[in-house]
């Protein structure tokens, strides 16, 4: 169903609710969603694009801000415990260090709700990926967190 309305033209990037389909997709865990709306173009950091449509040029090139309901689809794959989604939106380029709008950042997000081996991952990536533009780290391969 998702491919057919992405075939015939809708937006991965579309907004209902204050939500886009890949925050529907990472909330709820459903990878193969979330792969064919990335394949098709979505918006990793979704909330960026939620910045945007406020009109403001200084907000497009601020720092990106989580979406209406607060959270970035690797907010919601973190809060949630859903490994495989956390490592597909971070292999295509989430920011880790993003806070939700009550200041927690992804990893925060998990340890709180005891998903601690998540909470490794997005430490250490945020710690050594440079794909993040607010970390100065050196990136590191997503094969180095295989193990993780």
């Amino acid at each position: 169903m998702i491919e057919f309305a992405l075939q015939n033209g809708q937006s991965p990037n579309c907004i209902k609710d204050g939500i886009s389909p890949l925050h529907s997709a990472a909330w709820s865990g459903h990878e193969a969603c979330a792969k064919v709306l990335l394949a098709h173009g979505a918006e990793v950091n979704i909330g960026g694009v939620q910045t945007a449509r406020s009109g403001s040029i200084s907000d497009l090139t601020s720092k990106p801000s989580p979406s209406p309901i607060g959270f970035t689809p690797l907010h919601l794959a973190s809060l949630y415990g859903h490994t495989s989604i956390v490592r597909l939106l971070l292999d295509h380029g989430a920011y880790t260090s993003l806070p939700d709008r009550n200041g927690f950042t992804s990893a925060s997000l998990a340890q709180w709700n005891g998903h601690t081996g998540i909470a490794e991952l997005l430490n250490i990536w945020a710690a050594t990926n440079a794909n993040d533009p607010f970390t100065d780290s050196p990136k590191v391969s997503k094969d180095n967190l295989a193990s993780s």
